[in-house]
């Protein structure tokens, strides 16, 4: 039940703000201006919506962490007397949230801005070294290929890379997927 009260918290919130979104853009010259023939749009149009967006996923994942979570966690310790649980993942949500704010702050700053990409490549593996500190990382991938259904595990410097590879990788291919209608 929790876990509905928060997507639909997000959802709702995402919503909302949408409006407060496109009013602001204006004012703050958040406006995409149909330049090159990369673009979809053919006037300009409001490029501020993942504030919406940005605001819904956190309240999201902030209720996650200390409201549902700690709900099901206290549900499970009375339904199911003396049960071992693993601990919460509050770190590695941690990590999520503050990466996840973190790089929304680099892409308005280089939305309003305009970046070099060099210094925007190293302020997403920033980003994502944060991440990785609170605990989010790829530690394995499934090797879908065998018939066991066998792990690969990477340790060490190969965990963070391929973590901080996948962060990056992943926030430039939205951007670059958003960047085409504003």
């Amino acid at each position: 039940m929790s876990f509905w009260f928060v997507f639909l918290t997000a959802f709702v919130l995402s919503i909302l703000f949408t409006p407060a979104a496109i009013a602001i853009a204006p004012k703050i010259g958040a406006i995409d201006i149909p330049k090159d023939g990369r673009r979809m749009h053919t006037r300009p149009i409001p490029r501020f919506g993942g504030l919406a967006i940005f605001i819904g996923t956190t309240a999201g994942l902030l209720l996650t962490v200390f409201v549902a979570m700690p709900m099901y966690h206290r549900y499970f310790l009375e339904a199911y007397p003396g049960a071992e649980f693993l601990p919460q993942p509050v770190s590695k949500m941690t990590g999520v949230i503050a990466g996840g704010v973190l790089i929304y702050i680099l892409g308005v700053v280089d939305d309003l801005k305009g970046l070099p990409a060099k210094v925007k490549l190293a302020g997403q593996i920033v980003c994502a070294a944060v991440a990785y500190y609170f605990g989010v990382r790829i530690n394995f991938v499934t090797n879908h290929f065998s018939s066991m259904q066998e792990h690969i595990f990477f340790a060490g410097a190969l965990s963070v890379f391929l973590t901080v590879l996948w962060i990056v990788g992943i926030t430039n291919t939205v951007n670059l997927i958003d960047g085409l209608d504003g």
